[in-house]
């Protein structure tokens, strides 16, 4: 397993559902596929983080608590749960490119 996942995509029953195999398919979503955390006491602070896996997260959460807006550094609306911590609003674009879908 890469070290950018907390856990393996096959562990995750209805992952195609959220991350199809043929591209991101979200609008919204960044384009990098890397993310890194900015949150000081995360495991993974400043370190390679999947955006796949942070998006299936956020997209596993319950309505209500994923239409409470919570901003990114880059001041945009976050699609993402960090893996390792369970923020939102401390995932960065590893590449530093917030263009979005």
């Amino acid at each position: 397993m890469n070290n950018i996942y907390k856990k393996n995509p096959s562990e995750y029953s209805d992952w195609e559902k959220f991350n199809p195999s043929g591209g991101h398919g979200q609008l919204g979503r960044f384009t990098s596929e890397i993310l890194t955390c900015t949150n000081n006491s995360c495991e993974r602070h400043n370190k390679e983080i999947s955006e796949k896996e942070a998006f299936y997260l956020f997209a596993k959460l319950g309505f209500l608590r994923r239409v409470k807006p919570v901003f990114l550094p880059s001041k945009l609306l976050s699609l993402y749960v960090c893996p390792f911590c369970h923020r939102r609003g401390s995932l960065h674009p590893g590449n530093n490119n917030i263009s979005t879908l």
